[in-house]
C-alpha cells in the first residue's frame, strides 16, 4: 500500500513539474529543503494560479511526510529533566561511560542521538568540530550534550565547567545554541543549565 502511494506522488509530482513548470521554483530556491516551509499562497504566486498553488502544496506535504514517518512522534525537549528521560530511554543502548549529543529543531524537537567517541571528548578542538559538525549536517538549531555516568558523583571537575562554557560560547558564534549539559546516570541527573554554569 506504502509503495503505491509513493508511486502515485512521484507519478503526479512528475505531472506537476510539466504543467506548473520545475524551473519557476528551481529559480526561486537553491535547496529542496526550503520547498518545506512555503504556504499555499506563496506556491500560487510562483506558479501564477491559486489552484495549482494549493495541489502542489498538498503534493509537496504528503511527499515530505512520507519521507519522514516519524516526524510526528518526535521527542519534545522542554526542561532539562526530558533530556534526562529520553536519555534513559536509550541507557542500554548507549551505555555509561559514553557521551551523547542530541540534535533539536526550533520547537526543541530531538532529531537524532549521536554517540560520542571518548577519543574524541579527550580533546577540546575536535570534539567542538565533531558536534556543530553533527548538528550542521542534522540541520540543526541547537543542541544538548549530555554524559553518561556510571553510578556515583555526578557534580563535574571545575576544567569539565571550563570546556562546557567553551562549548557553549563555540556554539553561540556560529549560532546553533547549545541549550544545556547534562550528567546522568541510570537513577538521577545534573543540569549544568539549571546550575548556571552555562
Amino acid at each position: 500500500m506504502a509503495k503505491l502511494i509513493k508511486n502515485l506522488v512521484s507519478s503526479h509530482i512528475l505531472r506537476e513539474s510539466d504543467l506548473l513548470t520545475i524551473q519557476a521554483l528551481l529559480h526561486h530556491f537553491d535547496h529542496p529543503n526550503q520547498l518545506k516551509g512555503l504556504s499555499q499562497e506563496d506556491l500560487s504566486e510562483i506558479v501564477s494560479s491559486s489552484a495549482e498553488g494549493k495541489q502542489l502544496h498538498a503534493t509537496l506535504k504528503l511527499a515530505h511526510l512520507l519521507s519522514n514517518p516519524g516526524r510526528q512522534d518526535r521527542f519534545v525537549i522542554r526542561m532539562p529533566r526530558d533530556a534526562y528521560q529520553y536519555c534513559k530511554e536509550k541507557f542500554e543502548m548507549v551505555g555509561d561511560g559514553q557521551a551523547v549529543l542530541l540534535a533539536l529543531t526550533t520547537k526543541n524537537h530531538v532529531l537524532s542521538l549521536t554517540t560520542i567517541d571518548e577519543k574524541v571528548m579527550a580533546d577540546i578542538p575536535t570534539c567542538q568540530r565533531f558536534i556543530f559538525r553533527e548538528l550542521i549536517l542534522r540541520n540543526a538549531a541547537s543542541g544538548i550534550l549530555v554524559h553518561i555516568l556510571k553510578e556515583g558523583d555526578l557534580n563535574p571537575t571545575t576544567e569539565q565547567i571550563s570546556v562546557a562554557k567553551t562549548i557553549t560560547e563555540a556554539g553561540d558564534v556560529c549560532g546553533i545554541s547549545i541549550l544545556d549539559i547534562l550528567h546522568m546516570t541510570g537513577s538521577e541527573y545534573l543540569s549544568f543549565k539549571e546550575k548556571g554554569w552555562v
